[in-house]
This record gives C-alpha cells, structure tokens and sequence, in this order.
C-alpha cells in the first residue's frame, strides 16, 4: 500500500475495500507513506492497529514528523505560517489534530534506491525530494509505472538538515 489517507480513511475506506476484495486485513504486509502531509499519513496509526502484519515505510529524512503527528503540524504545517503569513485557527487546528492520527513507530526508512520484491513484482524506491525533504515515488521498471504523489512546496520545504531548503529566487 501506498499512502494511508487521514485518520479515518483505513476504517472507512480502505479495510471495507479490502473485505470487498476478499482480502483479510493481516495480508496487508507492507505499507509506504511517500511523504508527510496528514492526507498521506494520518491513517497509518489505524493500518498497523489493523493489519497486524504490516511493516511501515517512509523516508529517512521525513521519518520523525511521519511517526509524530504533532511534530508533523509544528515543524510542517506552522512553515506555512513563517513563510507565508498563513496559519490556522483553532478549529482548524482541532480539524488537523483530528486527521493527522496518532504517533507510530515506522519499521524502515529508504534514502532512495532500494529495491523491493513483493511476490513476482520488482518495485524501486526513488528519492524525489521537493514536496519534503525524504519524498518518495515508487517505480515498477518491468511495466514503466511510477507511483508518485504531490508537489513542491518553495521554500517551506525541509531541507536534509533540518532547517528550510534552499531555493533559488
């Protein structure tokens, strides 16, 4: 699996798509969240809550704000306000506190170039920074697919060091 929506995507939407399936949630066995926005990871907590089995994945560089929502909204989301002028107000901030889902331990981080085989399928992990510091975008070679997400951000992005990437004016 790529990604895990908000908080309540995996109850609402994913484990009943897999029951439609016929697929038993303790098959899900890997999941990647390719960078850290709430609509990516907030549902991560609840897919290893139910999916028992299941190894979580995301970029180095990304790992500390994909396991801690609230490094998550401090260190991402307040850059919008420092670079910006744009915050959020309390019911905003209720709203993602709400979607953002609860801490989780990530088993594997990726620096990009790493191949992973999931049954007969070869699929590369490619380090595609921009969006985030550790951004990730996953390529199957054998069938050219590229499974991507989002964009860049300017300078609000991270860079590898922690502070704000440098970006040209």
């Amino acid at each position: 699996m790529i990604d895990t929506g908000t908080a309540t995507t995996p109850r609402e939407v994913v484990i009943p798509a897999l029951r439609r399936l016929g697929i038993p949630a303790e098959c899900l066995r890997f999941v990647i969240v390719t960078h850290p926005d709430l609509d990516h990871q907030g549902g991560l907590a609840a897919i290893k809550e139910s999916c028992s089995a299941v190894i979580t994945a995301c970029g180095f560089y990304d790992r500390a704000m994909v396991s801690d929502p609230e490094k998550l909204r401090s260190d991402r989301y307040q850059a919008y306000q420092r670079e910006h002028g744009l915050g959020f107000n309390e019911e905003e901030g209720a709203w993602m506190r709400k979607n953002s889902g609860a801490p989780v331990e990530i088993d594997v981080t990726f620096s990009g170039g790493e191949t992973l085989m999931l049954g007969d399928r070869r699929l590369v992990v490619l380090h595609a920074p921009g969006h985030s510091a550790g951004h990730l975008v996953i390529h199957e070679p054998e069938s050219g697919r590229l499974f991507s997400s989002d964009a860049i951000h300017g300078s609000a992005c991270p860079g590898t060091g922690g502070g704000p990437a440098l970006c040209p004016t």
